[in-house]
Parts: structure tokens; C-alpha cells; sequence
């Protein structure tokens, strides 16, 4: 139950940063950046980047406005495969690797967040990426 109502959040982030967002498109293997705007901002609060070179995944917190980030990679089947939380401030980066294999689809995620336990994010992007 709790996968396919993720499955269905995600689905709907998906659409939804696609067309708020602005992050259109899936990466071929090239660099791809996603944002989460700040709550009540027009201003990035936070970012999740995949560096095709070497698979490695960025996760920065972009905003002092008091929420941390998390970035998410998860299969095409919505199950995590790698997480970071970032509270360490404003342009503070955290970093995880992933093997991103070619053919398949994955979807990377970034939320707002109170801590690094917070089940319940403030607010998310999330876009779908192949190799």
C-alpha cells in the first residue's frame, strides 16, 4: 500500500515538476539538475544534480530558510536505491554514487524537510533520468 501510494506521489511530482519546475526532459548521458523552490519563494531552497560522469548525485540546501533537503534516487519501480539529507546550511552540498545503468529509468527526488527523520516533507520536484 504505502509503495503504490508513493509510486502515485511520485507519478504526480513527476507531472507536476515537469510542468512548474521547468525541469523537462530526461538526461542522456549528460548532467542533470533539478530544484525544489523555497516555500513561499520564487528563489531555489534546494537542488539534487546527477554528474554523469562517475554516477555521483549532489544534494545543496540553497536557501537559510530554516528546512533542510533531501535527494532521493529511486528505481523505476519507486524503491530508494540511495538518500542524502543536507542540514547544513545555506550552499552546503552533500554528495552519494549511484551506477546508473543505461536502459532503465530512474527518478531522482528533491524535498524541503524539518530533520533528517521528517517522513512528511514540506515540499518536493521530482523528474525522471536515463542513461
Amino acid at each position: 500500500m504505502l509503495k503504490r501510494r508513493l509510486a502515485a506521489s511520485l507519478i504526480t511530482a513527476a507531472a507536476t515538476g515537469l510542468a512548474v519546475f521547468g525541469a523537462g526532459g530526461t538526461a542522456q548521458a549528460a548532467n542533470d539538475y533539478l530544484i525544489v523552490y523555497g516555500v513561499g519563494s520564487n528563489s531555489a531552497g534546494g537542488q539534487i544534480g546527477h554528474i554523469d560522469d562517475g554516477d555521483s548525485f549532489e544534494v545543496k540546501d540553497l536557501m537559510a530558510d530554516g528546512h533542510g533537503v533531501r535527494g532521493t534516487l529511486y528505481n523505476e519501480d519507486f524503491v530508494v536505491l540511495k538518500s542524502s539529507y543536507n542540514g547544513n546550511g545555506n550552499n552546503s552540498t552533500t554528495r552519494f554514487s549511484y551506477d546508473v545503468k543505461g536502459g532503465v529509468r530512474y527518478y531522482m527526488r528533491i524535498c524541503l524537510v524539518d530533520g533528517y527523520t521528517d517522513t512528511s516533507p514540506v515540499k518536493c520536484a521530482t523528474e525522471s533520468i536515463a542513461e
